[in-house]
C-alpha cells in the first residue's frame, strides 16, 4: 500500500516517480517524497546533412548498393530551389509548408516534390529495359535523366510513382535525376549502376513446370515456366535487366546443351518475381510461354536455357541447376491424338431376348446412357448420337460395325431415368436364324462409338451379355 500524504506544502504519492504532464526536452520529471527529480538522457547532436551524404557516399565506395541524397535542390536557372524564402526558420528537410527542404518543397508551401528511389539500380550498359521511379510530386511532362541520357518512354502512373525504360550507357555508376517543368531537380548521386557485358552471372536457375512428361495433341499448347536468379540483378520487385529464357521442345534423344540446334528456341516472357531461399525475399524473377507442340505424333523433349548478357547459355531441368544439368531429368512430351470422348456408361436396357416367333410385328428396345454434365444436368438429347443394331450371334459390334444393321433411336422424354438419359427404336429382323442386338452412343457426331450390352460399360462389351434374337 503507498500513502498519500502532504510533505513541503506538496501532495505526492510515497515511493512512486509521478511523472509530469511536461517533461522537459526528453528528460522525464517527477516527485518523489515532495522533491522534483529529473533523469535526462544524453544529447546526440544531430549529423549536418551535408556529413550524412559524405557517410552515404564513403558506404557506395564500398560496394555498398545505395541511392544518396544529392545536395539541395537547385534550379537551372540559378534561382533559388522552390519552396524557399517562407518565414524564417520554417524549413525542414520534408519540405514544409513555411520553407524548402533539401527533399524539395513546391512554391513557397506545394506539396514535395523529389526523387525517392528506383529499382532496379542497376543493368547492362546496352539499356532497353524497364525501370520505377518512387517519390513525390510526379506530374506529366517532367523528365528523368540517367546521367545526360534520357529515360524513355516515360509514364507518370500517379505522383508518387512512374516508369520508363533505362536509355543506354557506359559501364560505371551515373547520378539519376529528376526535373520538373519549372526547372525544379531532385537528383541521386550515383544511384544507377550500367554493368560491363559478360557482368551477369547466373546463380540458380530451374524448369518449374512441366517437370513431368505429359501428353499433348498435335499442335497443342505446352505451358512453360521457369524461374532463374542472378546476383544484384533478380532480387527485389521487378523484372531483372540483362537476362533473356528460352525454351523449346526437340526430338527426345537430343541434349539441348549439345545439340542446341535440334531445339526450335521460343522467348519467354517476364511473369513475375518468386521468393528464392527467404520467404519474402522476391529474390528470382520467373519467365513463361506456351509453346506449340509438333503436329508429328512422337516422343519430344522439353529444354529450357537461360541466356546472359554475354557468354554461354545455362541449361535448366527440373532439379536446378545446383547439382548441374541432367537433360535425362526434362520431360517428355508425348504427341499423339487424344482418346475420343466417349459417354461415361451405357447400356441396353429392355429386353434382354427377343423370340420373334412369339412376337408379332417390330419390338421396340430400350437403352440408357450417361454422360456427367449432360445426362444430369437437363443437357441437349440430340448432343448424343444413339442407334440399335443387329448382327450375326456372337459377334462384336465395335471390331467390326459395318457387318450390323444400325437404325437411329429417339429420345423417350417420358422416361424418368434419373441421371440417365432414355433412347428407344423399333426392332425388326427379316431373315431367320439368331442374332445380337445392342445400343451403340457417340458424343462427336457419330466419328467414335461405345457399344454397350445388357450389363453395361462396367466390364466392356461383351457379346456373350448382348441381347439375343431368335427368328424363326
Amino acid at each position: 500500500m503507498h500513502s498519500i500524504g502532504d510533505d513541503g506544502g506538496r501532495r505526492g504519492v510515497r515511493g512512486v516517480a509521478a511523472a509530469s504532464s511536461e517533461p522537459d526536452r526528453g528528460c522525464a520529471v517527477g516527485v518523489a517524497g515532495g522533491r522534483a527529480s529529473a533523469r535526462c538522457a544524453p544529447t546526440v547532436p544531430a549529423l549536418p546533412p551535408g556529413a550524412i551524404r559524405l557517410l552515404c557516399l564513403a558506404l557506395l565506395a564500398g560496394g555498398a548498393l545505395l541511392a544518396c541524397p544529392g545536395p539541395s535542390p537547385t534550379r537551372l536557372d540559378g534561382g533559388a530551389p522552390d519552396g524557399a524564402g517562407g518565414d524564417a526558420g520554417g524549413g525542414g528537410r520534408d519540405g514544409g509548408r513555411d520553407g524548402g527542404g533539401t527533399d524539395g518543397g513546391g512554391d513557397g508551401g506545394g506539396a514535395p516534390r523529389r526523387l525517392d528511389a528506383l529499382d532496379p539500380v542497376r543493368g547492362t550498359a546496352d539499356g532497353g529495359y524497364g525501370v520505377e521511379l518512387f517519390g513525390a510530386g510526379f506530374e506529366e511532362g517532367m523528365q528523368v535523366l540517367f546521367g545526360q541520357a534520357d529515360c524513355e518512354a516515360l509514364q507518370i502512373l500517379s505522383d508518387a510513382r512512374a516508369s520508363c525504360r533505362v536509355p543506354p550507357g557506359s559501364p560505371g555508376r551515373v547520378d539519376v535525376r529528376a526535373l520538373w517543368r519549372d526547372g525544379f531537380e531532385s537528383r541521386l548521386e550515383a544511384a544507377f549502376e550500367y554493368l560491363a557485358p559478360g557482368t551477369i552471372s547466373v546463380g540458380y536457375g530451374r524448369l518449374l513446370s512441366p517437370n513431368t512428361d505429359g501428353m499433348v495433341a498435335p499442335g497443342g499448347s505446352v505451358e512453360v515456366l521457369a524461374e532463374v536468379y542472378a546476383e544484384g540483378v533478380t532480387p527485389g520487385p521487378g523484372q531483372g535487366a540483362g537476362l533473356s529464357l528460352q525454351a523449346a521442345v526437340g526430338p527426345e534423344t537430343a541434349d539441348p546443351a549439345t545439340e542446341p540446334e535440334r531445339f526450335a528456341w521460343e522467348g519467354l516472357a517476364y511473369a513475375g518475381d518468386r521468393d528464392g531461399l527467404v520467404p519474402g525475399d522476391l529474390a528470382n524473377d520467373a519467365y513463361a510461354a506456351v509453346l506449340t507442340a509438333p503436329t508429328t505424333p512422337g516422343r519430344y523433349r522439353l529444354a529450357a536455357r537461360v541466356l546472359p548478357d554475354a557468354g554461354d547459355p545455362v541449361n535448366l531441368d527440373p532439379t536446378g541447376t545446383d547439382d548441374g544439368f541432367d537433360p535425362a531429368t526434362l520431360p517428355i512430351i508425348l504427341v499423339e491424338e487424344p482418346p475420343p470422348n466417349l459417354p461415361d456408361w451405357c447400356n441396353t436396357q429392355w429386353p434382354p431376348s427377343i423370340d420373334f416367333g412369339s412376337t408379332a410385328g417390330p419390338v421396340t428396345v430400350y437403352g440408357q446412357v450417361y454422360e456427367p454434365g449432360l445426362t444430369d444436368s437437363g443437357g441437349d438429347p440430340s448432343a448424343l448420337v444413339a442407334e440399335l443394331g443387329y448382327g450375326p450371334d456372337g459377334s462384336d459390334p465395335a471390331a467390326d460395325p459395318g457387318v450390323w444393321t444400325w437404325t437411329p433411336g429417339a429420345y423417350n422424354a417420358s422416361c424418368s431415368c434419373g441421371n440417365n438419359y432414355e433412347y428407344m427404336a423399333d426392332l425388326s429382323i427379316a431373315s431367320s436364324g439368331r442374332y445380337d442386338y445392342a445400343w451403340r452412343f457417340s458424343l462427336d457426331g457419330g466419328a467414335h462409338y461405345v457399344y454397350c450390352d445388357t450389363t453395361g460399360l462396367a466390364d466392356g462389351y461383351d457379346p456373350a451379355d448382348a441381347g439375343d434374337a431368335v427368328v424363326p
